[in-house]
């Protein structure tokens, strides 16, 4: 295979200076052409241009927030999962659903459980593998449920309905969330490219996860490895939301008093039960602690992931861990600035399965009443009760739907009494 080397030139300290230019010399390889399988092209540069951005914090806001992203647990149960779902022994407020196509490899069986229409858990049971857990069961929590003010009282719940006893946390998401975050990703950009950034743990990997290709950087980055008991990921949160349109978060933010009119980022470690089992959480209501909350994420990150600005004589010239007694830590997080209190979302204000079904009734008994008389004086008022409960209950595209269902040789009729139910413009 022929190969290329490009950009080998030095360039002296002053000029590298006057360009913003930092020194360096183990950059990336990649090809000539994308796609290009015929040649391989090696950079061995020793330039690379560097900016550093600024996120300002606007000193009326908090610096950061802090929540739990993912809370997963493991239970003994007395009862197995599949005879509720097959004798339906739960109340009528909930609803067991099978899941049939999943990926967790350690379960046989898997059931999404909804609380008045609400999604709340999933919940994973009969183990591909036998332990001393009986009938052993594992439950992750709805990621909406946990920014909730009633977080603990579902969970509390579920063990009630479904006769189950907990034993251990299994997996707890940590996030921290501010605009100071992205200087965390341009950071690992920096340490990809410079070997004047290290880290205090060689054998941590620090791999890559979203590339920009307009910016010509990395903008997601995943560190450690979850074998290991810990692992990070850090992303822009803000763009990440585009996507998932979990638009609670912003709420969140909003009532914590986290300024997300600029972007913001997010550090955010995964912790599993390696990791976890020094901490005797024994208690879910331990979760709802927001110091103790903070104490885990300061203990678990400080000592494990640190950054080092060393010189690259010393890099060259001695030992690395010579260059980083000589270099200085890189304050990466402003832990005199994590919160020790949070304030969580209001609950649900959930509905009954008996006042959805009984909203529908209304609603197509209506319809049909306006349908069978379009010049009745009282038309209008049945349209205004179905828009009515339309509205409060989230039925349009029940409507719409049962709309589609009715056949009028009038189709003038059935556009004016769409338009006037959708509050669309009569022309």
């Amino acid at each position: 295979m022929k190969r290329y080397n490009i950009n080998t030139k030095k360039i002296s300290k002053n000029e590298a200076n006057q360009n913003d230019y930092y020194t360096h010399n183990n950059g990336f390889s990649f090809p000539t052409v994308s796609g290009s399988t015929e040649h391989d092209t090696n950079s061995s540069t020793t330039t690379y241009h560097c900016k550093n951005t600024s996120y300002k914090i606007n000193k009326k806001y908090n610096f950061y927030s802090l929540t739990i992203d993912w809370l997963q647990f493991t239970c003994s149960s007395k009862t197995s999962i599949h005879e509720f779902f097959n004798h339906k022994k739960i109340p009528n407020d909930y609803m067991l659903e099978k899941v049939k196509n999943f990926t967790n490899p350690n379960y046989h069986k898997k059931y999404n459980v909804f609380y008045h229409n609400h999604k709340i858990c999933e919940i994973y049971c009969h183990p591909t593998q036998t332990g001393n857990i009986p009938n052993k069961t594992s439950i992750k929590i709805e990621n909406s449920i946990l920014y909730k003010s009633n977080l603990l009282k579902i969970c509390n719940n579920l063990l009630k309905v479904f006769e189950l006893e907990f034993i251990r946390i299994s997996r707890l998401d940590i996030a921290l969330d501010g605009p100071d975050i992205l200087n965390i990703i341009d950071l690992c950009n920096k340490y990809s490219k410079s070997p004047t950034i290290q880290t205090n743990n060689s054998y941590l990997k620090i791999i890559p996860t979203q590339f920009t290709k307009s910016k010509h950087k990395f903008e997601g980055w995943k560190i450690g490895n979850e074998k290991s008991g810990i692992m990070a990921v850090v992303y822009d949160k803000t763009k990440e939301l585009l996507k998932s349109k979990k638009e609670y978060i912003n709420d969140y933010w909003e009532l914590n008093n986290l300024d997300y009119s600029q972007n913001v980022g997010r550090f955010e470690i995964r912790l599993y039960n390696k990791k976890l089992h020094k901490y005797n959480i024994n208690n879910l209501s331990m979760l709802l602690d927001s110091s103790f909350i903070s104490n885990i994420f300061h203990d678990e990150v400080k000592d494990w992931l640190v950054f080092y600005r060393v010189k690259k004589k010393d890099m060259l010239e001695c030992k690395k861990e010579t260059a980083i007694r000589r270099g200085h830590v890189i304050r990466y997080i402003k832990w005199n600035k994590l919160p020790r209190a949070r304030k969580a979302l209001l609950k649900n204000d959930y509905v009954s399965n008996s006042t959805i079904t009984n909203a529908k009734r209304s609603i197509t008994y209506e319809l049909k009443e306006v349908l069978k008389n379009k010049q009745n004086k009282y038309n209008k008022d049945r349209i205004r009760l179905i828009k009515l409960n339309m509205t409060q209950y989230k039925l349009e595209s029940y409507v719409d739907a049962k709309l589609d269902c009715y056949s009028l040789n009038d189709n003038t009729y059935m556009y004016y009494l769409r338009d006037k139910i959708f509050d669309r413009r009569c022309d």
